[in-house]
């Protein structure tokens, strides 16, 4: 369970106003004390208030647009947070009056209410319109308090219709725009919507990165509240990636931390809700209903409508997976009336379709047809339907009044006329069928004479173009012939060549041993007479480097030719994915230990069994380990996963590193191939391990690719079927 970070309001009208002008504030001291006096001495609304000194602004001061401008923005936008149907009429006021002046914060307020109008009736389009307006003055004016408002309400805007990618943008402004000012509180709310944008998107491990800056942040800023909820959205996402024990750490920190302040029981509800998820996922039943039930609790006394909804629905769930059908359906029929109080028509939605797949495991299926359909009802309608249609049924109504008092005053007038007309309608009916009497043999005459010589003319053009073309076609097949002799002799040469070429690249490899062993021996045979302190030891070590890097590089081409001369045999057997990876972190872990280099490879309480050639499977592990060590510099981590999909296992060995361009990552795998990217820890590298790794993954039917983005590490993924059970 995600929970969002709703700041207070702290950057009001006026303190706006005060950033962009203080002495302006003078101006309007009259009028706020005038308010003030007012409501001390009525019984109505804030918005009544205004509206009456708006009435005494307009026969006071009536020159003063600027007072009833300021005025005209604070009524709508008190309207518009009491859900006044008049809320529109007053910003509408105000968007014309500013028109008239030029205050520029009073223009701006007025867009930005107009703005709020449009977010908070679902029309997310025509308030970014408004939205932008705003924000490109307000950037040009510095005013950042008002610039990472807007920008946070730009990015709810897009995120309303899935515009995720430019949600991300604007969320990232507002970041930027509250560490100007600087305000840490709106930097977290800013920075969990940013989260919360990756999770929509399934990006957990960004969601996760951006959860724990907003973690750090409020630890930062001691803030008791926010670090509850940041603890509860990164153990949730922890959750979300499978790593179980990481999530209750979290979430249970955030419980010792609720539990030291009582005023935070909807939160501790929440992480109690997160708590049960955990142990959902891992069908621990029992104990996810000790921890659900801990949340109903709360929930149920706190009448929180969002937090009923949300554990209900859970312990309709846990029910579900214990066949206990009566206790699933009475949570999730109380979970769908939290969601009717509150009006949340998708949670609506969601219990309707979740009551009726309970009904239809319990063999219900006249309740599970009957709830099904008012999800199907519910789902079709919406509430900016139903106010279109409402308003149109009432211009409809009046449009009808009206029409039926004319109709009263013509129905004499059209029963006089109506006999005139129907003596001349026979007349002119008359009239026309005499004319078509003879008009229309003569028109079907006249065109099956232009049809037939339209249709000789244009067999004879066709006749005339059919030869040509088959001239060209005869032409055309004649150069296809000869083109296509050409490129199977050329295809023959070039398979000879290739063949000359990996039989020269083999003798001169193989010839290369035994000089490059001699040379090896005999430099050797200089260190051991060589003095220890000896400037000549240095350069015979690197002669020795040298020559080994020389033969490894020998190795790998003479393997890469038996791989390509030969049919790989593949020797398949069941491999018990989780041992193998174990054995080959064990045959690294000297290497990684010299680079200070650590190797994560999670716990699992299931075995990933394959059937594969146990040699060629390890060849491809120990490259892909090995490169990764390579390109890693140190104290860095190497995370090495397991996973299914869809009755593959896919193995992901993800690295630190400098990451691979886009450009690298297309000759990723071919032969002889220099990345950009070189050894951290100057290995040697020769170009042929991916190369060879391709072939034998291909051999065993499995797919290899790498995930990438650059200075952020590499990822190479390997995939094959999944063994039967």
């Amino acid at each position: 369970m995600i929970i969002t970070v709703q700041q207070s309001q702290r950057t009001n009208y006026q303190v706006l106003f005060i950033q962009y002008n203080k002495r302006w504030i003078y101006h309007l001291l009259p009028g706020i004390l005038c308010l003030f006096v007012h409501r001390a001495f009525s019984q109505s609304t804030y918005s009544d208030s205004l509206i009456g000194e708006l009435r005494k602004a307009k026969i006071k001061a009536p020159r003063n647009k600027k007072l009833q401008l300021n005025l005209l923005n604070q009524i709508g936008e008190n309207l518009l947070k009491e859900g006044s149907p008049d809320a529109l009429k007053y910003i509408r006021q105000a968007l014309i009056l500013s028109t008239q002046t030029n205050q520029k914060v009073d223009k701006l307020q007025s867009q930005f209410v107009m703005g709020l109008f449009y977010q908070k009736n679902d029309q997310p389009q025509q308030a970014i319109k408004h939205f932008k307006d705003v924000l490109k003055a307000s950037k040009v004016e510095k005013t950042y308090a008002r610039s990472a408002e807007v920008s946070l309400h730009l990015g709810n805007c897009y995120r309303s219709f899935n515009e995720i990618k430019s949600s991300l943008f604007h969320y990232f402004e507002a970041a930027s725009f509250y560490r100007k000012i600087p305000d840490q509180a709106g930097y977290i709310e800013a920075i969990n919507n940013v989260a919360g944008a990756f999770y929509d998107l399934g990006e957990y491990r960004n969601s996760l990165k951006y959860f724990l800056d907003v973690l750090k942040t409020a630890q930062r800023i001691k803030n008791i509240r926010l670090i509850a909820v940041a603890f509860n959205n990164v153990g949730s996402t922890y959750n979300i990636l499978g790593s179980h024990d990481k999530a209750q750490e979290y979430l249970k920190k955030g419980l010792e931390l609720v539990d030291q302040n009582k005023n935070l029981q909807r939160i501790k509800g929440a992480l109690l809700s997160s708590l049960g998820e955990v142990f959902l996922l891992q069908k621990k039943y029992n104990k996810a209903l000790e921890y659900f039930d801990q949340a109903w609790d709360i929930a149920s006394k706190l009448q929180h409508q969002h937090l009923i909804i949300v554990v209900a629905r859970d312990l309709a769930k846990v029910y579900v997976q214990q066949k206990d059908y009566t206790n699933a359906l009475k949570y999730q029929q109380q979970s769908l009336v939290a969601a009717q109080t509150s009006k949340n028509l998708h949670e609506m939605q969601a219990s309707y379709k979740f009551i009726s797949a309970i009904y239809k495991e319990s063999k219900d299926f006249e309740n599970a047809f009957f709830y099904y359909d008012k999800y199907h009802q519910l789902r079709d309608s919406s509430d900016q339907r139903g106010q279109i249609e409402a308003t149109r049924r009432m211009e409809l109504r009046f449009q009808n009044t009206q029409k039926e008092q004319a109709i009263k005053l013509l129905t004499k007038e059209k029963q006089i006329q109506e006999a005139h007309f129907r003596h001349q309608k026979n007349l002119i009916y008359l009239g026309i069928l005499i004319f078509l009497l003879v008009l229309i043999p003569s028109f079907i005459y006249y065109r099956h004479y232009k049809e037939k010589k339209h249709t000789r003319i244009l067999f004879e053009e066709r006749n005339k173009i059919i030869a040509l073309q088959n001239e060209k076609i005869k032409a055309q097949t004649y150069h296809m012939e000869r083109k296509h002799e050409e490129v199977q002799n050329k295809n023959h040469a070039l398979i000879t060549l290739n063949q000359e070429k990996n039989i020269l690249v083999g003798m001169l490899a193989h010839d290369l041993r035994s000089p490059l062993n001699q040379l090896k021996g005999l430099i050797q045979l200089c260190l051991m007479t060589a003095s220890t302190d000896d400037e000549t030891t240095d350069y015979l070590q690197k002669a020795i480097q040298s020559t080994e890097r020389l033969q490894t590089m020998i190795d790998r081409i003479l393997d890469l030719k038996v791989v390509e001369e030969q049919e790989l045999v593949v020797h398949s057997e069941y491999i018990n994915l989780n041992l193998l990876l174990e054995e080959v972190i064990g045959n690294y872990q000297e290497q990684a230990h010299k680079k200070l280099i650590k190797i994560v490879l999670p716990y699992y309480d299931k075995s990933f069994e394959a059937n594969l050639d146990r040699n060629f499977i390890l060849q491809i592990l120990e490259n892909l380990l090995s490169n990764a060590l390579k390109f890693s510099p140190p104290h860095k981590h190497i995370y090495i996963n397991l996973s299914t999909q869809a009755n593959k296992i896919r193995i992901a060995v993800k690295d630190e590193g400098p990451g691979i361009s886009a450009e690298d990552q297309q000759k990723l795998f071919g032969k002889f191939q220099r990345l950009s990217a070189q050894p951290t820890g100057g290995e040697n590298t020769v170009g042929l391990g991916l190369s060879i790794v391709k072939k034998f993954v291909e051999a065993m039917d499995g797919k290899i690719w790498c995930e990438s983005v650059p200075g952020e590490g590499a990822c190479f993924i390997v995939e094959f079927e999944q063994a039967c059970a």
